[in-house]
């Protein structure tokens, strides 16, 4: 059975999930508006990945005897300035979830199997991350390069 605490923090991320799959889904919505079929898809595919992220904490909670808890949603944004508005803030949300991740993983240091399931959480956290920064200015170099 999972402490009262870690099945807090897993609840969390769950919100966090859910969260990010709506917040990726508003941002579809603003570049299918704009006829970008393709980057509307991308974060349509981001949105879906997010919302297995929360199904698999769901589930091994479920699994491990935690209760769940629902967490309220909130509403995401859906004005943006521009394309490069919406990576800049992609990104930025992917630091946060990221950094959310990690503190479980840490709070979990001596739960070996808690740790091994979240160890592809993270490595798909960063991978989510570089994708967004591919667009932004977090991808330059020191020169100041893409």
């Amino acid at each position: 059975m999972v402490s009262e605490k870690i099945a807090a923090l897993i609840n969390e991320q769950i919100a966090h999930e859910q969260y990010a799959a709506q917040y990726y889904l508003s941002m579809s919505a603003w570049f299918s508006g704009k006829d970008l079929d393709g980057i509307a898809n991308y974060f349509r595919v981001q949105s879906k990945e997010e919302l297995m992220h929360a199904d698999k904490m769901f589930d091994y909670l479920n699994d491990v005897g935690g209760e769940i808890i629902i967490g309220e949603i909130p509403k995401p944004p859906h004005e943006f300035a521009n394309a490069i508005d919406i990576f800049e803030k992609a990104l930025a949300h992917e630091k946060v979830v990221t950094k959310s991740i990690f503190n479980i993983v840490k709070k979990c240091q001596r739960r070996r199997r808690f740790r091994n399931y979240l160890v592809p959480a993270v490595v798909h956290q960063r991978a989510g991350r570089r994708g967004s920064q591919c667009f932004t200015a977090g991808d330059q170099n020191k020169n100041g390069k893409r």
